[in-house]
């Protein structure tokens, strides 16, 4: 009897990122990661921040950082509608590494006029594209 597969599909509202089978896929909740295997539970979730890891019906890995959005898993598959997300192959290290700097700059300067919550957020988005650039451990 063959695998049982789930269709995946991840957008952003400018484009489609991956749509095809996979045996698994993982992306940030708000409350951590959470794993899908083919016949999952129906589900509606928002999504974190953070990378997806889908895992293609050949075994191949395929990731992609998002932030924001939301999920549905339905028993056929899932839909991931990201508000921001590319390919980590995609993903400009140098520029994350820039932003991840100015970020923490903001962060930590001490000065009244700075949105602490929107610099947290700014430098967790930076760390979790430097992430999703970095080799795949096996």
């Amino acid at each position: 009897m063959p695998e049982p597969l789930l269709y995946v599909e991840v957008l952003t509202p400018e484009r489609s990122l991956f749509a095809g089978e996979a045996r698994a896929l993982f992306f940030p909740a708000p409350d951590g990661i959470l794993g899908i295997l083919p016949r999952h539970a129906p589900l509606l979730t928002k999504l974190g921040s953070g990378m997806i890891t889908c895992v293609k019906a050949n075994g191949e890995e395929v990731c992609f950082f998002c932030a924001g959005g939301f999920a549905e898993v339905i028993f056929e598959g899932v839909v991931v509608l990201a508000d921001l997300g590319e390919r980590d192959d995609q993903i400009d290290a140098d520029r994350a590494a820039l932003a991840r700097q100015r970020a923490e700059k903001r962060l930590f300067s001490g000065s009244p006029e700075v949105d602490y919550e929107r610099a947290a957020a700014a430098l967790h988005r930076a760390i979790e594209r430097l992430r999703a650039t970095r080799p795949k451990v096996r």
